[in-house]
């Protein structure tokens, strides 16, 4: 009843919130129901306690009642370490993209829409079909998705994908910190401490971090070499070593 009044997005929503739709017959025996009793405020609606469980985390509080309040999530907390770990595997363009991605394809969700690639990233919010309710279910999957704070103005002071994404890159992954180089220097180590274990080994390596190191610490490098470094594999970086020895 009075769904026709209900756009695309608010349909999606409703169903993601765990209502089910009522048929005619169906809400006018709902409503004779409250009407014989006394009770100043009742809801008469179905509800789709699946849906409910699957965000009961997120649930509002008269909802949770509802259904078993299981052991609490760790996803959200763990997102951000996670998403910032694939973001520093990536080159710069392909970081953006990623990002881009996602706030697109949260985007579409929130609308019941098919995907990504039905959001254009440069159209505001509001032209996209977004109201208060729907602004602040966005926010809410992208504080799920990648575990930041988001303020509750986020699409107002933010009002394009586009534009979301770009804090959400600012915040996971900072454009002065070259994370390429730092996971490379990750995987580096990691094949450092998985080596076999000799005195001749361990000397040769020394060695050879210590003239890295050294080379680092000379002024004007860093420009020429951080490039090569993000992109470098743990091959290419023991090569770029042994060139500093030569």
């Amino acid at each position: 009843m009075g769904g026709s009044a209900l756009g695309q997005a608010d349909r999606a929503r409703m169903k993601r919130s765990g209502l089910i739709p009522l048929s005619t017959p169906d809400g006018l025996a709902l409503l004779d129901a409250a009407l014989a009793h006394d009770e100043p405020a009742l809801v008469p609606t179905g509800w789709d306690l699946a849906a409910i469980r699957a965000q009961a985390q997120n649930a509002p509080a008269v909802l949770r009642s509802l259904v078993p309040l299981t052991a609490p999530q760790q996803t959200t907390t763990a997102a951000a370490p996670d998403l910032r770990r694939q973001l520093a595997e990536l080159p710069p363009a392909e970081r953006e993209r990623a990002v881009l991605d996602l706030v697109r394809e949260h985007t579409a969700v929130v609308l019941g829409r098919g995907g990504a690639a039905t959001v254009d990233a440069d159209l505001p919010f509001k032209d996209l079909g977004y109201d208060s309710l729907t602004s602040v279910e966005l926010r809410n999957r992208l504080i799920a998705a990648t575990g930041l704070r988001l303020a509750p103005a986020l699409l107002f002071d933010h009002p394009t994908p586009a534009r979301v994404a770009r804090l959400l890159q600012d915040e996971l992954a900072p454009a002065q910190t070259p994370p390429a180089a730092l996971a490379q220097l990750e995987r580096l180590e990691k094949a450092l401490t998985e080596a076999p274990d000799t005195p001749e080994l361990r000397s040769e390596i020394e060695t050879r971090l210590k003239a890295l190191a050294a080379r680092m610490a000379r002024p004007g490098h860093q420009d020429d070499d951080t490039e090569h470094l993000q992109t470098a594999s743990v091959k290419e970086l023991l090569s770029f070593i042994d060139q500093e020895l030569a």
